[in-house]
């Protein structure tokens, strides 16, 4: 986690240490409520929509007759498409980086809460995009406004915003220290303790809320095989590599998708519907392409699929996602980059059950999705702590899991500095942004070049930056730097 070189903005003078344990109580009271309801919602579309009422997802999608998985999610598309043409004809909804910083007006609280329900009813139909966008950025926004008039400083408030963001993504995934990490690493950007120790609590505090509804079972099930060292910290030094070409593959996709989104005129019904049809048909042979990545890691898990499956779901997911992104909906890219990273660590290890080496398939899939994850988000620490608290290995895996985090994470960093790309490649696309479409507003006209200096008596550090090789991301991916002293 680079540290911010920005001062805190404001500072952190003023704030009254009750008040600022009541807000962080809140925060956390709050984001545990948003991440179960949400959950709670996208479970009744879940089976409203493939008619099952419980089990898990992947055998109610089997089960479901193949009309039903056209239908199903070509009817969510088209009313989530509608939904969105309403509330983005005046204005785009806010990203969680807005309202850290506060850098524009804060909407309505219905106006958000919609959009994360229409979020929730676009991947409960079935859509091949991320369910986390909603719940961090309903925490966040509550958060928002119950602080807002309360004895603290613009720097703690941006500070438990951020954090109710990464709790939210605690409360529906049951991973505190993930959550935490999320707000630090990824939205923040920073290493202070204090801001650790906040978001934590926070964290901690939504988790809760979730363990009092639906207990403390983990996400994903592990099924108690026991990995051996010496091949399981092979993998993780082999994956490095793989893990990193993916993720910048991904990456690169959903930017150059967000890139040409469509805007907020009645063309989103007609593309987002057409999407869930598109993608009703091809689950006829891979129903593990519904939702947000879940349905590859229960393949995985409970040990079905063969390494042809595993690769056309590699190829597949990001290419479903990116076309839901193409057509215009909002959506989280943890989930989905996370299963395709999966589906790379488990199609490595069926590869060596051909060889004759029985090595166990969940625990290279908990290993690539860490290295694809570390890659898209640029985010190591949450990365290997998200997979690893999804499902709850043996705690020495862990440590191969960072190993690979890391060693993607830097992987990719030097070979985005040593091979630059071209002026007309798109950004990457980092989740604490990609759950907002891109703008459709039209750009400023550019203004005139200033003359050449001469080159005889121009200075010699003076040097014209360029700008595919500039320090600065853009405006809509770039992390909110807020530190406390």
């Amino acid at each position: 986690m680079p540290p911010s070189s920005q001062p805190s903005p404001g500072g952190s003078a003023g704030s009254s240490p009750l008040a600022l344990t009541l807000c962080v109580v809140v925060a956390g009271l709050l984001s545990g409520v948003a991440g179960v309801a949400l959950s709670f919602v996208l479970h009744l579309v879940e089976y409203q929509t493939f008619g099952y009422d419980h089990g898990m997802f992947l055998d109610g999608v089997r089960q479901a007759p193949r009309w039903r998985r056209v239908v199903g999610p070509a009817l969510g598309g088209l009313l989530a498409g509608g939904g969105w043409w309403w509330i983005r004809r005046q204005r785009p909804v806010l990203t969680v980086n807005e309202l850290v910083t506060g850098s524009s007006p804060r909407p309505a609280l219905w106006r958000v809460n919609l959009d994360a329900l229409l979020q929730v009813l676009v991947v409960g139909s079935g859509a091949s995009i991320g369910r986390e966008g909603a719940p961090r950025q309903m925490a966040a926004l509550l958060t928002a406004t119950a602080i807002e008039h309360r004895r603290i400083s613009p720097a703690h408030r941006s500070v438990l915003i951020a954090a109710a963001a990464g709790a939210g993504l605690a409360a529906v995934y049951n991973t505190p220290i993930a959550g935490a990490l999320f707000a630090v690493e990824i939205t923040l950007r920073t290493r202070r303790m204090a801001t650790l120790a906040m978001a934590l609590a926070v964290s901690g505090i939504a988790t809760g809320v979730l363990w009092s509804v639906h207990g403390t079972a983990r996400a994903y099930h592990w099924p108690g095989t026991t990995p051996s060292w010496p091949t399981t910290l092979a993998w993780a030094l082999i994956a490095i590599a793989p893990c990193a070409i993916v993720g910048e593959r991904f990456s690169d996709l959903m930017s150059r998708a967000r890139a040409k989104t469509t805007p907020a005129t009645p063309w989103l019904i007609i593309t987002i519907g057409a999407a869930g049809t598109l993608l009703g048909i091809t689950a006829w042979w891979f129903p593990e392409l519904f939702g947000n990545g879940k349905a590859i890691i229960d393949t995985i898990i409970t040990g079905h699929g063969t390494i042809a499956v595993f690769l056309a779901l590699l190829l597949l997911k990001p290419l479903a996602t990116s076309m839901y992104l193409r057509a215009g909906a909002t959506g989280g890219l943890i989930t989905p980059a996370l299963a395709t990273g999966a589906a790379l660590g488990a199609a490595a290890a069926v590869t060596t059950h051909a060889l004759g080496l029985p090595l166990p398939t969940p625990t290279y899939a908990i290993i690539g999705a860490a290295g694809v994850l570390a890659t898209t988000q640029k985010a190591p620490w949450f990365a290997a702590f998200f997979a690893w608290e999804l499902t709850g290995p043996p705690l020495w895996v862990l440590p191969c899991v960072l190993l690979t985090a890391i060693g993607s994470h830097h992987l990719a960093a030097h070979r985005a500095t040593t091979h630059a790309p071209p002026l007309t490649r798109p950004p990457k696309v980092s989740d604490s942004a990609s759950s907002a479409p891109a703008s459709t507003t039209t750009p400023p006209m550019p203004r005139a070049a200033a003359p050449s200096p001469d080159p005889k008596t121009a200075p010699r550090h003076s040097k014209t930056p360029c700008p595919s090789l500039g320090k600065s991301p853009e405006p809509d991916q770039s992390p909110v730097r807020t530190e406390l002293p």
